[in-house]
């Protein structure tokens, strides 16, 4: 991910005296929030960030900013996810205060408004201390599964639509398939065509394994997902977990983020910020595949009947770090070698076996 990108804050402010108008804030709020911006009170929070935060004071409490480096026209997941969780009384997430538009596209998000958790840490943050030290991060990582468990049963309690191994394999080879295409055209685009043959490799390997599964098995089901949880996308403060920023992933399209899929791509997410933990901070590989079985081990726990299939999970984990292959070569090609050991370690394990 990028530092932000630059925004024009009188267009800001026009945004947010605008929104009550639309029904996206609270017209008292808009109106303390637009005196703060005003007033130059803005505060930006630097990061690792696609998109630009900030924080700043309304009333005696600091409001989250994120405004979004690429607004697309029509429904977005960081507005209406939060209002899904909110309905079903999940509480392991920031209060969303409201959103503006871009001036002029009255169907086009430009930035969100949450609550400021104050005293939190990053999850990215706290996991690459533990990381770097050497310490276990097995009892974070099990609250983080159950979390996640909580947020996926209170995104879609009762829209979960069960598929059997047979339509699970069918549709995953397809995916699997695609993305190796989409990732082999970014590598040679790059000049890294040498990494090719290993992706794609990897991918059929990935493909044969599911193709095994049982016909008349039940996979996890598919529903609205978070579709980008990783530790970067997590808080913890006081000793408490939230999940944040229910964008999507950034590069795909809104149609795409709000597809029906399984939620082992969430999981799958958590277990490649693991590995990546673990490639910013030189740990040793066994910290990363720790944290990964707790953080699943804290998912079941935290889950009703539900079982996960390693080689469905496998094969989700192979295909977001195809994605992040792109992402690395788009936004911060330094970074690329991350996913791609992946490829080498799957290859290589492979071949032990």
């Amino acid at each position: 991910m990028s530092q932000g990108h630059s925004v024009d804050i009188d267009a800001l402010l026009s945004a947010v005296r605008e929104a009550p108008s639309l029904g996206a804030m609270d017209s008292d709020y808009a109106a303390a929030l637009g005196q703060a911006i005003e007033a130059g009170q803005l505060r930006h929070l630097p990061g690792d960030h696609t998109n630009t935060a900030f924080a700043v004071p309304v009333g005696d409490k600091d409001t989250f900013v994120q405004v979004f480096a690429t607004p697309l026209p029509g429904a977005h997941p960081a507005v209406e996810i939060p209002k899904r969780l909110h309905r079903a009384g999940f509480d392991a997430m920031a209060p969303m205060y409201g959103h503006v538009c871009v001036p002029g596209q009255n169907d086009t998000v430009w930035a969100t408004f949450s609550g400021f958790l104050s005293r939190g840490r990053s999850g990215w943050d706290v996991a690459t201390d533990f990381a770097s030290q050497g310490r276990s991060f097995a009892d974070d990582a099990e609250k983080l599964g159950a979390i996640t468990a909580r947020f996926h049963a209170a995104l879609s309690p009762s829209e979960m639509k069960e598929t059997t191994g047979t339509q699970v394999s069918s549709k995953l080879v397809g995916r699997l398939s695609e993305e190796a295409s989409l990732t082999a055209r970014a590598l040679e685009l790059a000049g890294l065509a040498e990494e090719v043959p290993l992706v794609q490799a990897v991918a059929q390997s990935l493909s044969e394994g599911i193709q095994n599964l049982a016909t008349d098995s039940t996979s996890m089901g598919v529903q609205l997902i978070h579709g980008d949880l990783h530790l970067g996308n997590t808080l913890q403060t006081d000793g408490t977990w939230y999940l944040l920023d229910f964008e999507g992933e950034p590069d795909r399209s809104l149609a795409q983020r709000f597809e029906a899929r399984s939620p082992l791509y969430d999981i799958a997410g958590m277990l490649r910020s693991f590995a990546y933990a673990v490639g910013r901070t030189q740990a040793q590989s066994q910290w990363a595949e720790t944290s990964s079985q707790a953080y699943v081990q804290g998912y079941l726990l935290g889950a009703q009947n539900v079982s996960v299939n390693p080689q469905e999970l496998e094969a989700y984990v192979g295909l977001k770090a195809m994605y992040e292959i792109r992402y690395e070569l788009k936004h911060r090609p330094h970074m690329v070698a991350i996913p791609l050991a992946y490829f080498a370690k799957s290859r290589t394990k492979k071949w032990e076996d």
